[in-house]
């Protein structure tokens, strides 16, 4: 029987620091912490279906050096919020490292959140499942764990009657994890946003995003495809800034929390074609600094390597 595979990966520590294979690029020096490789595990978390009718997970601990890996837990998925096979689907995801929490943001059914206690792998399971209330929320694209994991907070599609966003728009929201209820705290006048990809200075209340389709008068960009780094008002909803990104696209914060927005974050990036001169994706480590909306190549990867 064929069976489809899900992969969903908790970028840890050891996930970071491993960077054994990457492509050097000239006048560019890769820093000793980036560069060493790492003696810890990967955990992965691997949804999959044991039959048609039933869903399940495991989490998979691998050694980036060897490849070695064992299954450290297995444990249920709840059906009555996944419908057929969970591996069909692309659930958004934030893994909530200091409480070591992973949520599960089931969209395209209807927004169910699941919270995964990852606090020892061992005993993973779905701690929590929150459903919204309202039926015209259908979740975050991308969101975080706020107050301790009571509420997420984070970016959803909505539409108005009137105004800017009477073609569809992004939001901030909010959803509490006791009881599903959801509050749309303001629009944002982009029509587009990254999933699963962010960073929030909880210092200064600011999630930045990378967004797109600027609705505004006086855009970003000059051309409407092109992201910008939008900084968000965590307590108000409201557009701080959005700074043009031409050229680069963030897929991955190493830390995606953090005290202070105008240092640089590792970042998994793609883009810098000129620099890196891949044949296929011009995928890359750098820092992001997201305050100034700027970011410095550390190493593209290998050119014999394709993602």
């Amino acid at each position: 029987q064929q069976m489809s595979v899900k992969f969903s990966v908790l970028f840890t520590v050891a996930m970071v620091a491993t960077i054994v294979s990457v492509h050097a690029v000239s006048g560019l020096a890769v820093e000793p912490e980036n560069r060493a490789a790492s003696s810890g595990k990967v955990a992965l978390v691997v949804a999959f279906c044991p039959t048609l009718e039933s869903n399940a997970a495991a989490v998979v601990l691998v050694d980036p050096q060897s490849g070695a890996f064992e299954i450290a837990a297995r444990f249920a998925l709840p059906q009555s919020q996944i419908y057929g096979c969970v591996a069909n689907y692309d659930p958004d995801v934030f893994f909530d490292r200091g409480s070591q929490h992973l949520y599960m943001d089931f969209t395209s059914v209807g927004g169910a959140v699941l919270d995964v206690d990852l606090t020892d792998v061992t005993k993973a399971n779905v701690s929590r499942v929150a459903v919204p209330s309202d039926p015209l929320f259908h979740g975050f694209i991308n969101f975080f764990a706020a107050d301790s994991g009571a509420s997420m907070q984070g970016i959803t599609p909505t539409v108005t009657a009137s105004g800017y966003c009477n073609d569809g728009c992004m939001a901030f929201g909010t959803m509490a994890m006791a009881d599903g209820s959801s509050n749309q705290v303001a629009t944002i006048p982009f029509k587009a946003a990254m999933d699963d990809t962010h960073f929030v200075d909880t210092t200064k209340d600011l999630m930045y995003v990378q967004v797109s389709y600027d609705l505004r008068e006086k855009t970003c960009s000059s051309n409407m495809t092109d992201q910008c780094l939008a900084a968000i008002n965590t307590k108000t909803g409201a557009l701080v800034s959005a700074k043009a990104t031409p050229g680069w696209t963030v897929y991955h914060y190493a830390k995606s929390t953090g005290t202070d927005s105008s240092k640089p974050v590792l970042a998994w990036v793609e883009g810098a074609e000129k620099l890196c001169e891949h044949p296929y994706n011009n995928f890359l480590f750098a820092h992001v600094s997201p305050a100034d909306a700027s970011m410095k190549p550390i190493a593209c990867i290998a050119k014999d390597v394709t993602v």
